[in-house]
């Protein structure tokens, strides 16, 4: 696949309809239990039955507790659609359920954009014509919306909204607004939340593709408290040989911020974790395919490993002859900051991948 072409919407249509199926199973089981009650009988029905499972008593799940209570349940469902219907109500995103949240969601006690058929087909619409744009981007259209924001209030009035997205060449049909305001719109003010706009039409990152960011934040993040500063960065990235620092006519420093300016949010010099995975979030969303991301993201940071189509081909392959007149390859596992003349390093590194009785090395790719 080809970087920027468009992907299915909202993580594809079979997958939607079968999360659908499962929420149809879930609240037949419910009302089943309540004899087709009110709403908020349901609802709490739902959430008293997730608290009998609720081990550590904090009132929220992980996808991992989620998993099990499905299981118990017997509602069933493959890994990938346990994930989507968990990521589907974890509408912050911040990798936990309350049980409250998922029980007026399913029940539409609390409006849920990606529970809603009608309101995902809006939202893979506006999704499918960003991306169609080959001069724009989901990050484009995420800056383009909060750069209108002139009160830093968090929210746009509809027709501010309907500007920035036909600023990105999508125009939105009456109906269409009517479908967004009856979701976003949650206390009636006329305004939508860009947070939740923005992360409703980008979708959300797979736990596969979570785990592929962390790795690479993790490359930069050299003392793990969570942010990338200049410092870490100038560690992996080599400014010394960009054109214009060669040129005299920018300092290594000025290359450096440029470089991280496309993560770092708040301008701060610093890169967050948070603001990192916002970022490939809406890499994300241009592509479709979890091998294409994966092996993108595999040579992109040279995360080592991978199979098949995924595995990485960027890493620094080494030849090795050995003491007993043997040679092997390796591909160096960390290599990010390492130059081909770097011997020390490389030889170093070798040694913590397991490699003995070298006698001479030669940097193969």
């Amino acid at each position: 696949m080809v970087y920027g072409q468009v992907r299915k919407p909202m993580g594809g249509v079979d997958l939607e309809r079968r999360l659908d199926e499962l929420q149809r199973r879930l609240q037949s089981m419910i009302e089943l239990k309540t004899g087709w009650a009110e709403p908020h009988q349901k609802s709490r029905e739902l959430q008293r039955l997730f608290r009998l499972h609720d081990m550590d008593a904090t009132g929220t799940m992980s996808l991992a507790e989620f998993s099990g209570v499905l299981l118990k349940f017997n509602i069933g469902g493959t890994d990938e659609e346990v994930q989507a219907l968990f990521d589907r109500f974890d509408i912050n995103e911040n990798g936990l359920l309350s049980f409250q949240e998922f029980g007026d969601g399913l029940f539409g006690l609390k409006r849920n954009p990606l529970a809603d058929a009608q309101c995902r087909d809006v939202l893979s619409r506006v999704q499918t014509r960003l991306l169609k744009r080959t001069n724009s981007s989901m990050r484009g259209f995420s800056r383009s919306v909060r750069v209108m924001d002139r009160d830093r209030s968090g929210n746009l009035a509809i027709d501010e909204l309907r500007v920035g997205l036909q600023r990105c060449g999508c125009d939105l049909s009456e109906p269409e607004v009517e479908v967004i305001m009856a979701f976003f719109d949650r206390d009636g003010s006329g305004t939508v939340s860009i947070q939740e706009f923005v992360r409703a039409v980008r979708g959300p990152l797979s736990q596969r593709r979570k785990e592929l960011v962390a790795a690479a934040f993790a490359k930069l993040d050299r003392n793990g408290d969570g942010t990338c500063t200049l410092k870490e960065l100038a560690a992996v990235y080599d400014a010394s040989q960009h054109p214009q620092v060669v040129k005299g006519t920018k300092s290594e420093e000025d290359v450096l911020r440029e470089f991280s300016a496309g993560w770092d949010k708040d301008g701060d010099g610093s890169v967050s974790f948070e603001e990192f995975e916002d970022y490939y979030k809406d890499v994300s969303a241009a592509i479709d395919s979890d091998e294409y991301f994966e092996l993108m993201m595999r040579n992109v940071w040279h995360l080592a490993g991978g199979a098949g189509v995924c595995a990485n081909t960027a890493n620094m392959r080494v030849l090795v002859s050995h003491k007993d007149g043997t040679q092997s390859v390796h591909a160096l596992e960390n290599d990010l900051g390492v130059r081909a003349g770097d011997t020390a390093k490389i030889k170093a590194q070798l040694v913590r991948q397991g490699v003995t009785d070298m006698v001479s090395l030669r940097v193969s790719g």
